[in-house]
């Protein structure tokens, strides 16, 4: 895979999906220190990752933590309905 062009962005994004938690590029480092790569190369991926995200509605955003990916504010509308409050429904007593 790493003679792939373009595999590291990839391989971040898919750190990123799995993790669900800001990762650091010190921690992204680490988890990829088989590749031995330096923080430079790292922070060129995720400069490759988020001009790859562009036109989509994934976003890379650069937290106190670290990076994570979030949902890019134009779709909300549509996230909100996955959390669309139903009326309760009550039996009779």
């Amino acid at each position: 895979m790493t003679n792939e062009p373009g595999w590291l962005p990839n391989v971040v994004q898919a750190l990123l999906l799995a993790w669900r938690k800001p990762l650091s590029v010190q921690q992204i480092q680490q988890l990829l220190e088989s590749e031995q790569l330096t923080s430079s190369e790292i922070q060129t991926a995720l400069q490759q990752l988020e001009t790859q995200l562009e036109p989509g509605a994934l976003r890379l955003h650069k937290v106190a933590s670290g990076y994570r990916l979030q949902i890019c504010g134009s779709y909300t509308t549509y996230i909100e309905r996955l959390w669309e409050e139903r009326p309760q429904r009550y039996s009779r007593a």
